[in-house]
């Protein structure tokens, strides 16, 4: 048998070997490169789980005001949730860049309060979306982050990072959705309503402290033209009225009545009514001032009750 050169056996061996180590180096630098990176994506984002599920267009749809800009202070300032025992929030106060809901004028600085924000520090450029000032409130007399830590993100280099966004979003994507569903303000409610009314409390019924209250409306104007009665009962939360007006008899409210319904005892009332009550809920209510401004859920700042039946036609119209 003949014998093969040395150098040609060991040739392509070592050939093979060098193929074998440049490819699993490149596979460890590939997996080293992305446990990097994820790492990074998560040092950008809070450990703080709130409840429900907050997207950037719900956010935007009900935000008091969306806030770009670069944190100044931090502090931190505490309640008492209960005897003797106390939770720590957190205040941050941030210079403003932009201001995307439009209705910010006071300065170019604003102060906000949430949960523990020590994911974030003086100097970071942040997104915040913020739920309007509620004094009887854990919050305050101060505006605060929507949804716990859901309302707040971090920008860099231009990816907003957050709860709900751990990979990150470019912020013109966010910009856009944000502006997309600031136009589109009420459009689901309008086209979701079994009816639309409008009309003054006329009675306040609380049968029980342990269900929504039964509020009895003289309809002044109906939106679908699908109700045709002159009065109609509503199962409403007696805090959201109080949140937006009084809550009291002869207060005016535009009200979306949802497509659930819960029946009295007898089909009608003793005057011939229907005795079937409708079911608001809390973003279904807007309280109608004297000088007709509708404040509500989705329009917190005010709006004309003149251009809110518009938007309503319109949106019901597939305009």
């Amino acid at each position: 048998m003949k014998r093969q050169p040395l150098l040609l056996v060991l040739v392509p061996a070592v050939v093979i070997g060098a193929v074998i180590m440049v490819t699993y180096l490149a596979l460890y630098a590939t997996h080293s490169t992305h446990d990097e990176v994820r790492s990074n994506v998560e040092s950008y984002t809070p450990g703080y789980m709130g409840e429900g599920n907050f997207s950037i267009d719900s956010m935007s749809r009900f935000a008091r005001y969306i806030v770009i800009g670069t944190i100044a202070d931090t502090t931190s300032r505490s309640y008492l949730l209960f005897d003797k025992v106390e939770e720590y929030h957190n205040g941050i106060v941030v210079n403003i860049d932009s201001e995307l809901t439009g209705t910010y004028n006071n300065d170019k600085r604003i102060y906000f309060v949430g949960p523990s924000t020590n994911w974030v520090k003086s100097g970071d450029k942040v997104l915040v979306f913020l739920a309007d000032k509620e004094p009887d409130s854990v919050w305050g007399n101060n505006y605060y982050i929507i949804g716990g830590l859901y309302g707040l993100f971090k920008v860099i280099n231009d990816k907003v990072y957050g709860e709900i966004l751990p990979e990150g979003l470019p912020l013109s994507d966010a910009i856009k959705i944000i502006e997309e569903a600031r136009a589109n303000r009420i459009k689901d409610i309008s086209l979701n309503a079994k009816y639309i009314v409008i009309g003054r409390i006329s009675d306040i019924v609380r049968e029980d402290p342990y269900s929504d209250t039964h509020i009895k409306v003289d309809v002044e104007k109906e939106l679908t033209g699908n109700y045709n009665e002159e009065r109609i009962t509503l199962l409403i939360d007696e805090k959201v009225l109080k949140h937006w007006g009084e809550g009291r008899v002869g207060e005016r409210y535009l009200f979306f009545v949802r497509d659930d319904t819960k029946r009295g005892d007898d089909d009608n009332n003793s005057d011939g009514s229907s005795n079937t009550n409708y079911s608001v809920g809390k973003s279904g209510v807007y309280y109608i001032n004297d000088d007709g401004i509708a404040r509500g859920r989705e329009f917190p700042e005010g709006i004309s009750i003149d251009e809110l039946k518009a938007k309503i036609i319109k949106f019901r119209r597939g305009e």
